[in-house]
C-alpha cells in the first residue's frame, strides 16, 4: 500500500482506495489479512506500516474500536467540486469500507453482537496510519445546563460547581442557562478539572444592557488570584485580566461588536494564553500571571438594574485540534448495510460522511451585524451554533461584510456557503475530522490544483 500524505485544502479531489486479499479463517475468528498486515481484531499489527480503521461507537472523543482485523477493502474521497481555488466548494467527504460480517457482528438485527445497538448513525469513524498517534482533544468538563432552574449542582460529566470563597456570589440556573445570582456583585461558579493548560469556551447567551459584564474565570488559584477573560457590555470589548493579590489589572482590550449569543474562549499553554472569538485567535499568545491551577469556570457582573446576563454551552478541551500526519479521514457513520448473497462469504458495507454533512442538516438561526463583521467571526459564529466543536482552523477573514441579516431560520450550510462566497474563501473538512475556514488570502500560495490517488 502506498502512504498517503496530508490532504490541503489546496487540493482538488483526493481518492484514496485499499484492497486486501480476502482470508476467511476457518475458525470464524474474523482474521482477515489487509494488504501486507495481518490482524486478529484487537489492534495487534504485524507490519505497522499499514493502516487501521477504528471506531469510537460511544462518541466520546476516544477511537477504542479496532476493526482492522474484518477490514477487506477501504476508499475515502474528499476535496472541491472544481479546480478553481476561487469557486470551488468541498462536498461531505466520504468513507466506505468493505469488512467481513461473517459472524453478523455488523449486523444491526444481531443481539450477540459485541456492537449491537452501538453501531449506528452519528457514531465515528476514522482511517489512518498504524505509526500515527493520534491527538484528539478530550473534553475535561462540559455544561449546556439543560435541567431544572434552581442550583447548578453538577456538570454533564458529574464534576460538581464549586462557589469560590464566602464574599463572591455565584451562579444558578434559569431557562436552561447560566444566570448571575446578585446585583451589583461579582458572581463565580468553579470546577475542578484534571490539567492545567487546557482551551476554555463559553457562550454569552445573554448580555443584557448597561455595564453587565460576563465571561471566564480561569487559572483561579485563590479569592485573591486568578484571570478573567470576559465582555464589557459597556466598553464594547473583549478585556483579559489578571487579579493579582486582589487587584485586578487589565492585561488587553480588543474593541468588538457585542451581541447576544457570541462565543468566547481562551487557550492556556503553559505562560502563554491566546484569546478567541468565535473560534478566531484574535489576542495573544500573552503571557499569563498565573501559570498553573486547574479551577476553571464562569464569571459576571450583573448592574443593578439591569437584564440579567446569561452563560451558557460551556466546554473545557485539554488542547484544539491540530493536524496529525498519517490520519487519512474521519467522520461519522450512516446505516451500516448487511449483504444478502448466498455463500459461505458474508461482508457488510460500513459508509460515513464527513463534518459538512451535519450543517447541511443543522437549522440554526444566523449571526447578524449593524457594524458588518469579518467573514472568518461569521462562519466561527456560524459553526458553533451548529455544534462543531471544538473549533477547527478558522482563518479571522480578509473581508469586512456591510450589515448582515439573514432569514431568522436557515440550514447552517446555506449561511456557511453565502459567508465563503462573500470571501472568496474555503470551507473545508480536516482529516482530523473537523471544519476549518480559510481567507482569500490563503490561496496566494497556491499555484495548482492537485488530484491524488492511491493504490
Amino acid at each position: 500500500m502506498a502512504r498517503i500524505g496530508r490532504s490541503f485544502p489546496s487540493r482538488r479531489i483526493q481518492r484514496q482506495r485499499v484492497l486486501a486479499a480476502p482470508i476467511l479463517p476457518p475458525s470464524g475468528s474474523g482474521a482477515v489479512t489487509f494488504g501486507a498486515m495481518t490482524a486478529s481484531g484487537t489492534g495487534v499489527h504485524d507490519d505497522p506500516r499499514q493502516s487501521v480503521i477504528e471506531l469510537d461507537l460511544d462518541a466520546d472523543g476516544v477511537f477504542e474500536t479496532d476493526i482492522t482485523g474484518y477490514v477487506f477493502a477501504v476508499e475515502s474521497l474528499t476535496g472541491r467540486d472544481r479546480a478553481s481555488q476561487l469557486t470551488g466548494k468541498a462536498g461531505p467527504g466520504k468513507l466506505t469500507v468493505t469488512v467481513n460480517n461473517h459472524d453478523d457482528r455488523f449486523s444491526d438485527f444481531n443481539s450477540d453482537s459485541p456492537y449491537y445497538g452501538l453501531l449506528v448513525p452519528g457514531a465515528r469513524i476514522r482511517w489512518r496510519d498504524a505509526n500515527a498517534a493520534a491527538n484528539d482533544p478530550v473534553v475535561l468538563a462540559k455544561d449546556r445546563f439543560n435541567r431544572s432552574a434552581g442550583a447548578l449542582g453538577s456538570t454533564e460529566d458529574s464534576i460538581a460547581w464549586d462557589n469560590p470563597g464566602s464574599s463572591i456570589d455565584h451562579f444558578e440556573i434559569a431557562e436552561s442557562r447560566a444566570v448571575p445570582t446578585t446585583e451589583g456583585a461579582e458572581n463565580m461558579s468553579l470546577v475542578v478539572i484534571s490539567a492545567s493548560d487546557y482551551y476554555v469556551q463559553a457562550q454569552a447567551a445573554q448580555l443584557g444592557s448597561d455595564a453587565n459584564i460576563v465571561g471566564i474565570v480561569y487559572r483561579w488559584v485563590d479569592d485573591d488570584d486568578y484571570s478573567l477573560l470576559v465582555v464589557d457590555v459597556e466598553q464594547a470589548s473583549l478585556q483579559l485580566i489578571d487579579v493579582t493579590s486582589g487587584t485586578p489589572m487589565l492585561v488587553t482590550e480588543l474593541g468588538v461588536e457585542v451581541y447576544s449569543g457570541m462565543t468566547i474562549g481562551v487557550l492556556v499553554d503553559g505562560l502563554d494564553e491566546t484569546v478567541y472569538l468565535e473560534g478566531v485567535p484574535l489576542i495573544g499568545p500573552t503571557t499569563t500571571a498565573h501559570a498553573a491551577a486547574n479551577e476553571v469556570g464562569i464569571y459576571a457582573e450583573w448592574e443593578t438594574g439591569a437584564d440579567r446576563p446569561a452563560v451558557d454551552d460551556f466546554f473545557i478541551w485539554n488542547h484544539l485540534p491540530a493536524e496529525v500526519d498519517g490520519i487519512f479521514w474521519t467522520g461519522r457513520l450512516t446505516e451500516p448495510r448487511p449483504s444478502v448473497q448466498v455463500g459461505t462469504l458474508k461482508t457488510a458495507t460500513l459508509e460515513a460522511v464527513g463534518p459538512l454533512a451535519e450543517l447541511a442538516r443543522q437549522a440554526v438561526t444566523p449571526p447578524t451585524s449593524l457594524e458588518g463583521k469579518r467573514t472568518g467571526l461569521l462562519m466561527g459564529n456560524v459553526l458553533a451554533l451548529a455544534g462543531q466543536r471544538p473549533p477547527g482552523p478558522i482563518d479571522l477573514g480578509d473581508i469586512t461584510t456591510g450589515i448582515f441579516v439573514n432569514e431568522r431560520w436557515s440550514y447552517a450550510i446555506n449561511v456557511a456557503r453565502l459567508i465563503e462566497e462573500t470571501e472568496l474563501g474555503f470551507l473545508f473538512e480536516t482529516q482530523e475530522g473537523h471544519l476549518g475556514f480559510r481567507a482569500r488570502s490563503h490561496n496566494d500560495s497556491i499555484t495548482q490544483a492537485d488530484v491524488t490517488f492511491t493504490d
